[in-house]
């Protein structure tokens, strides 16, 4: 993890003194470090990926998140794209947006709707530490995350909690099916419905989420080769039929739940 790459240098004072000058990208103006005076960003978030790459060189396994992506001023400028498989590899994966405090609250907020959107732009995975003491017995933002994070972690719950099972089994769930999560090809049919397809299996995984608190149906239809499946391809799976030609997904969905679709075709 590279976590604190702040673009500010020699900051001291109060809180308040901080979080200004954080708002403020103070750079360092110290002659004697080999940097323009001050130090630019550019050359700040170089140097921070030069010591990625030099990693890497040396550990060529070892997975490199870039948490908070050159952080502090930096990644209002930089894209998250920036560097990436570039040359000599640096970092691997980017850090979850933070959501990791109170997950639940932030995906019915609408902020963490943000990694679905982030999915549609990028192919580099996120990785994402849940706490899943708030979430609910559906396993709601268990499955959002999993569904949009590539390289996902938990926490918070122990044995006797009133979500304990449900997790467990949501959790033996995704590890049967880790493989169309972690590596699987991401399609956005829209928001509230998620594609993970591996062609190569002819099978595919789709979550539905119902994020309302009113129970109801998910009723989806597209064309199977707006999604790139082969001309041809016939799906089969529980809750998902042909209609006129297109896929269609249907299920009941209880107020503020999940649903996840196995999908295979011939």
């Amino acid at each position: 993890m590279f976590d604190f790459t702040e673009y500010e240098h020699g900051i001291e004072g109060t809180g308040a003194d901080i979080a200004r000058a954080h708002a403020t990208c103070v750079p360092c103006y110290d002659p004697t470090h080999g940097h323009s005076v001050p130090m630019t960003i550019e050359e700040h978030s170089r140097g921070i990926v030069e010591v990625m790459k030099r990693v890497k060189q040396k550990y060529p396994d070892l997975l490199i998140e870039a948490h908070d992506r050159l952080r502090s001023g930096a990644q209002d400028y930089l894209p998250l794209y920036y560097e990436h498989g570039v040359d000599v590899p640096s970092f691997d994966e980017h850090w979850g947006f933070e959501y990791m405090w109170n997950p639940f609250t932030d995906l019915l907020s609408g902020k963490a709707l943000s990694t679905y959107e982030y999915n549609l732009a990028y192919d580099i995975p996120v990785y994402l530490h849940i706490n899943l003491r708030f979430d609910n017995d559906n396993c709601l933002a268990f499955w959002w995350y999993a569904s949009t994070c590539r390289h996902l972690g938990i926490g918070g719950l122990k044995p006797g909690d009133a979500t304990w099972d449900s997790h467990v089994d949501a959790v033996k769930t995704y590890m049967r099916l880790k493989p169309f999560f972690a590596e699987g090809r991401f399609v956005g049919v829209d928001l509230m419905l998620h594609g993970h397809l591996l062609d190569e299996r002819k099978s595919a995984v789709f979550v539905g989420f119902n994020m309302t608190s009113r129970d109801g149906a998910l009723s989806q239809e597209f064309d199977f080769g707006d999604l790139g499946f082969p001309a041809g391809a016939k799906p089969a799976g529980e809750g998902v039929t042909i209609v006129d030609g297109k896929v269609r997904f249907d299920a009941e969905m209880p107020a503020l739940s999940p649903r996840v679709f196995e999908v295979r075709w011939a």
